[in-house]
Formats: structure tokens, sequence, C-alpha cells
């Protein structure tokens, strides 16, 4: 197995990129491809009239945390980063470790035989590998170091610069997703009174 030793070049330039790339850009896609998850998911239960109302409709289909997803998904990408970076032989044990616990403690909820549970766990498995894929390309592409030498030059002078303008477009980004994601997201109570209606036949 082999470690690489990290000096403090190579340390900043890792810290970069590992923020730039898994921590911003991310997040902002993986918060984009949640939506779009969603958004599908919505519009085939609609098209399908599956019911929902046996299966707690707030608690599974909808109902969400709204900032602990994010945390966890950052926490992750840097996790998985800096493990391709230092064991890439080694990578696969804790990928493998990771999706199980997630399937342990958070989607075990919407296991079953019912195709709307069904697909709900897909979009979860699809949502966490894009996740972990784009931590596990930052970490490969840093350790070719084949710009290494060009960055450390030419960027590093003009870091603090970048890693705060980039930080502010990060925010102004996800601010617009949130701000549009609910005009193509059903809300709770409008999951609730439709789906209940279907079922009422109101």
């Amino acid at each position: 197995m082999e470690l690489y030793e990290i000096d403090c070049d190579f340390f900043w330039y890792c810290s970069f990129f590992i923020y730039l790339i898994p921590v911003l850009l991310g997040t902002i896609l993986t918060q984009m491809i949640d939506i779009l998850l969603r958004v599908i998911f919505q519009k085939t239960a609609i098209k399908e009239k599956w019911d929902f109302a046996n299966f707690d409709l707030v608690n599974v289909v909808y109902g969400r945390v709204p900032w602990q997803p994010m945390v966890i998904g950052i926490t992750e990408r840097i996790i998985f980063a800096i493990i391709t970076i230092i064991y890439p032989e080694q990578l696969a044990t804790p990928i493998i470790g990771w999706m199980g616990i997630k399937l342990a403690t958070g989607w075990n909820r919407i296991s079953g035989s019912a195709v709307w549970r069904r697909m709900l766990a897909f979009n979860a498995i699809f949502h966490g590998i894009i996740s972990i894929s784009i931590a596990v390309l930052t970490g490969i592409w840093v350790i070719q170091r084949n710009h290494y030498h060009y960055y450390l030059a030419n960027i590093r002078d003009y870091s603090l610069v970048i890693l705060i303008g980039s930080s502010i477009l990060f925010i102004i980004v996800l601010c617009i997703i949130r701000k549009i994601s609910p005009k193509y997201i059903i809300s709770l109570e409008k999951a609730q009174k439709t789906f209940r209606l279907k079922k009422t036949g109101a």
C-alpha cells in the first residue's frame, strides 16, 4: 500500500481543489440532480396515480431535513476525495462500507416491493453514486499531478480571490436553486391534498 507524502505545497494544492470541486461544484450538481429526480418521481406518481395514504406520505416521500442531506453529502465528498488521494488502492472498502451504512440507517424506510418504493431506492442509490464519483474523480485528478507546478506558480497568488469569489457564486447559485425548485417540486401540503383527493375520488 502506497502512502503519498503530502508536503505543504501539495496539501494546499489538494485542499484548494477539494474545496472548489467536491464541496462547491459537487454540492450544486447534487442539488440539481436531487431536484431532477424528485420532479421525475412526483410526475410519475401523479401519472400512475400511486396511493401513498398507507405509507406515511409526510415522512417517507416528501419529508426531509433541509440541511442534513447537504451536510452529509459535503462531508462524504471531502472524505472520499482525501481517501482517493492518500489510499487509492483501498478505496473500494470504504465506499462499500459507507453505502451499506446509508442503506441501513436511512434507506430502509423505502424498502419494499411497491413500484414507488423501488423508484425512490434507485433514485437514492443513483444520487449517492454521483456524489461519491465527484469526490473520487477529483482525487484521481489531483494525484496525477500533471499540472501541479503550473497551478502552484500561476494560481496560488490569486487563490484567496478565487476562493472568495467562488464561495460567493456558490451561495448565489444555491439560493437561486432553492428559490426556483418549489416551482417544479410539489409542496408537502399540495402533495397531501393531491393524493388524498385521488384516493377519496373527490
